[in-house]
């Protein structure tokens, strides 16, 4: 089973710095996705055995430049994620309501303009609506 290490890469302007804990020394990459192999033939060379000893989690010291701009799309990705929710339960019951007056699935999907295997998707979010809840 291979030994589990955290490696912590850090941008220096040109290359990435890797470093990984519990060993003195760093390495350098050109970008953070090369992290994980340099960071376990670090560990090798530094520990012995073969890189396919260490099974390497990286995490990226993102530059502050990015920070600021990273922190507003995680907020608009939750936000849609919000949105999400709130059209499909939406949608879920105003396709409920329109079966409950009677309309086929046929006159719902006329009435709104979508597809019939549009309104039996929308009414099959019964289950994972009432799970969002």
């Amino acid at each position: 089973m291979p030994q589990q290490m955290t490696a912590t890469v850090t941008n220096t302007g040109r290359v990435w710095v890797v470093s990984v804990e519990g060993i003195d020394g760093t390495t350098l990459v050109r970008s953070p996705s090369h992290a994980g192999s340099m960071a376990a033939e670090l560990a090798a060379l530094h520990n012995g055995g073969s890189p396919t000893d260490y099974d390497i989690v990286v995490h990226v010291d993102m530059p502050e430049r990015w920070r600021g701009q990273w922190a507003q799309v995680q907020e608009h990705r939750a936000e849609a994620s919000r949105h999400r929710d709130a059209w499909r339960r939406g949608a879920h019951e105003l396709v409920s309501a329109m079966r409950e007056d009677g309309l086929s699935q046929a006159d719902v999907a006329a009435s709104l303009g979508v597809s019939v295997q549009t309104v039996r998707t929308w009414e099959s979010l019964e289950l994972d609506v009432q799970g969002e809840q």
